[in-house]
């Protein structure tokens, strides 16, 4: 078996950032909109569960592009939560803009191993 070599990529250590910090914002969301901050949590462990498995896949491009494509969706659903949790008043607008920012660069990283993946692909045929 290979080693988890995807725990070294930065879209992953970026990711488990973002993850540890959703886990702090989660706990001040009111119970009322529970809901709301299991979402949110969902999404993001969602980006760092897709990177693992495609880089499981690795031998096979078109499906690790696709769990990367996965990854690549959570982190927009993420940032759509955190427009809820601002307007929830869980988070400022500062942390809003900066986690957005890093979710940006999260996604940015996603495309460049989808671009890879999708070159090996090519190569393959």
């Amino acid at each position: 078996m290979e080693g988890f070599d995807y725990k070294e990529l930065d879209a992953y250590q970026a990711t488990l950032d973002f993850f540890g910090w959703a886990v702090e914002v989660t706990g001040r969301v009111p119970w009322k909109f529970r809901a709301v901050g299991d979402q949110f949590i969902g999404a993001s462990v969602s980006i760092l569960g897709n990177i693992g498995e495609a880089s499981g896949r690795r031998r096979r491009p078109a499906e690790s592009s696709q769990h990367y494509r996965y990854a690549q969706g959570s982190t927009h659903e993420c940032a759509a939560y955190l427009d809820a949790l601002a307007c929830m008043e869980v988070i400022s607008e500062t942390d809003r803009g900066d986690r957005e920012a890093q979710l940006a660069r999260i996604g940015a990283m996603i495309t460049r191993l989808i671009d890879l993946q999708e070159r090996r692909r090519t190569r393959s045929r």
